[in-house]
């Protein structure tokens, strides 16, 4: 696995153009989409309501796609912090994008990438056990 990020890194560094700019951007989106969904999973989401886990999960899209993408910025300057905000920004627009455009080739996955995943529920017992 790592070697083929590796080899990925290398192609998008090498082969399509002036690449550590590239490579930032195409690094700080996956961390992003990735980051986002790990966390939503977490049980403190559980409480929020859905506006509350909106705006949480922009903010958290935000800044996992604002800081690997000010991180990987050839240099540390005002165009780094201007990119980095751009990808944070962009980060859940480009991430919705991808997955209508998944949906509509994979309609399977529209459960796997659900925009607020489903608590866990609880086993109550159900009424025609006698369960209370």
């Amino acid at each position: 696995m790592i070697e083929w990020l590796g080899r990925l890194a290398h192609l998008i560094d090498v082969e399509l153009g002036t690449a550590t700019a590239l490579r930032a951007i195409a690094i700080a989106l996956v961390i992003s989409w990735c980051w986002t969904q790990v966390t939503k999973g977490l049980p403190i989401w559980w409480t929020l309501t859905n506006a509350q886990h909106r705006w949480a999960t922009r903010v958290g899209a935000f800044l996992s796609g604002f800081a690997p993408a000010w991180l990987l910025w050839p240099v540390h300057d005002v165009s780094a912090a201007v990119m980095a905000t751009a990808v944070g920004l962009a980060s859940p627009a480009a991430y919705t994008l991808v997955i209508r455009i998944a949906d509509h080739y994979w309609p399977w996955l529209d459960g796997y990438v659900s925009a607020r995943p489903e608590p866990p529920t609880l086993q109550q017992g159900n009424a025609s056990d006698g369960g209370s």
